[in-house]
């Protein structure tokens, strides 16, 4: 599905990937949307990040247009289209949950190989594209923020493998591979970094349904890390007080022997 508001822009993925795929054709967020869920049979979507919201009830821009169709359908593959090889937007279709980032601007291999790496579940950036030069810590591939969703919402590491139709050991794996990309202390670490970027919903209203005191899974999460790092601060006081005060009773015992051996 290609979703974009100029048809030329339309009409050149069309014709660049149509004889690989069926491809349906939307002018909006909101008939792309239509589209998933009245169609329901697609591999991947190609968004035009310029799609813009006309601020009518419903209407949608091109990164909320990819958080729709990510929610409606998370094994959906997203291509964010950029008009140009551009960090921040390549950063927003990311976070909003596209797979892959491409510029309008890049060649027809560059597209297909966003195109193929989209429909494989992995991530692919615009070589052109100054941030993927360097490379991101915090991006995550689809599968490994399906996780870390699921870990926001309270579930174990076997209620994730069972969920999603994979081993244990793969879970633990992708878990791995999420604290080292998110530089996370630990699991409810990493789903606070993932809330403040983007990375994973804030709250899932079936974990927050069944919380006897209120607080939904991930809020639970930031509470952990804050009462980690309240903790780690209140020892290095401890330790600083208990080092000044070792200090003290060195220099009373010093006294003390001097004036012993003066009397």
């Amino acid at each position: 599905m290609v979703i974009a508001d100029q048809p030329v822009v339309r009409l050149g993925l069309t014709r660049l990937l149509d004889k690989g795929y069926d491809i349906e054709e939307a002018g909006s967020g909101e008939d792309g949307l239509q589209l998933l869920t009245g169609v329901g049979d697609f591999d991947i979507a190609i968004v035009d990040m310029r799609v813009t919201a006309d601020h009518a009830p419903g209407s949608l821009s091109g990164a909320a247009t990819i958080r729709a169709l990510a929610k409606a359908n998370p094994g959906l593959g997203i291509v964010g289209l950029g008009e140009r090889p551009e960090r921040h937007i390549a950063r927003e279709a990311i976070a909003a949950g596209a797979t892959a980032y491409v510029a309008r601007s890049s060649s027809t291999e560059e597209i297909s190989k966003a195109v193929r790496a989209a429909e494989s579940a992995e991530q692919f950036i615009d070589p052109a594209t100054p941030a993927s030069r360097r490379g991101s810590k915090r991006a995550l591939t689809k599968r490994q923020r399906e996780i870390l969703q699921h870990f926001s919402n309270g579930d174990s590491t076997a209620t994730v493998a069972k969920r999603l139709g994979l081993s244990s050991e793969t879970v633990k794996t992708h878990t791995k591979q999420i604290l080292s990309r998110l530089e996370a202390r630990d699991r409810a670490h990493a789903v606070a970094i993932g809330r403040r970027n983007n990375l994973i919903d804030s709250l899932d209203p079936a974990a927050v349904a069944g919380d006897q005191d209120g607080l939904g899974a991930v809020d639970r999460a930031d509470l952990a890390v804050d009462v980690v790092e309240v903790g780690a601060d209140r020892a290095r006081r401890q330790r600083q007080l208990l080092g000044d005060l070792l200090v003290d009773l060195a220099f009373r015992e010093a006294a003390e022997r001097v004036e012993l051996a003066a009397r």
